[in-house]
């Protein structure tokens, strides 16, 4: 026979599908960006930040950590507030750190090396700004998913509550009406036992 099931039904399945696949997009790009700071681009980001401190603690040069504390001070900034600014300063400060290192009087090795860590905390840090715009448009996603399916089930919930309030008051009438149909059919069968053993009695009299 035909399906009786409601097209709604097929419409709300579709939208809780949809939202479901924006809601696990969210979740990875959260993974991917590090649930805790051991873990993720924050995880990396934090090696590359203690292999690049170690290298400049060990030089003992007090310039180039005054830098590295500003550089932290932006990073910091940006976790904090997650402006756009505080990418744009960070830049400029790795830059001045670059340039410091470049000028100075360390061996060529030294400056090779302490330029490739801060190269490598430097992307490990602007790959996250990159990351948290991606994941703003997943949460933007999520949420037109949300007000999409939420209408759908509500109307539906508040029809088939109306619905199954009708269909209870019913089943109400009927159970009714089967009662006093009953009782009127117990009636009937009782006059009519009586119709048929009253004449028997009337002679047996």
């Amino acid at each position: 026979g035909e399906s009786m099931e409601d097209p709604r039904l097929a419409q709300i399945d579709a939208a809780l599908k949809h939202y479901l696949a924006t809601f696990n997009g969210v979740v990875d790009l959260e993974k991917k960006r590090g649930l805790t700071e051991k873990v993720g681009l924050k995880g990396a980001l934090r090696t590359s930040i203690h292999e690049v401190e170690g290298r400049l603690k060990k030089l003992n040069n007090h310039q180039m950590m005054r830098e590295m504390l500003m550089l932290r001070r932006r990073e910091k900034d940006y976790f904090l507030r997650l402006a756009p600014k505080y990418v744009k300063k960070f830049k400029k400060e790795a830059k001045g750190l670059a340039q410091l290192i470049a000028n100075s009087q360390l061996e060529d090795g030294q400056k090779k090396t302490l330029i490739a860590g801060l190269t490598n905390y430097h992307d490990k840090f602007l790959a996250i700004p990159v990351l948290d715009a991606e994941k703003e448009k997943a949460y933007q996603q999520m949420r037109a998913a949300v007000h999409k399916a939420q209408p759908l089930i509500e109307g539906f919930v508040k029809d088939v509550a109306a619905e199954s309030k009708a269909h209870a008051d019913f089943l109400g009438n009927v159970l009714v009406a089967a009662v006093l149909i009953g009782i009127f059919l117990a009636l009937v069968s009782g006059f009519l036992s009586y119709r048929k053993v009253r004449p028997v009695g009337q002679l047996a009299l």
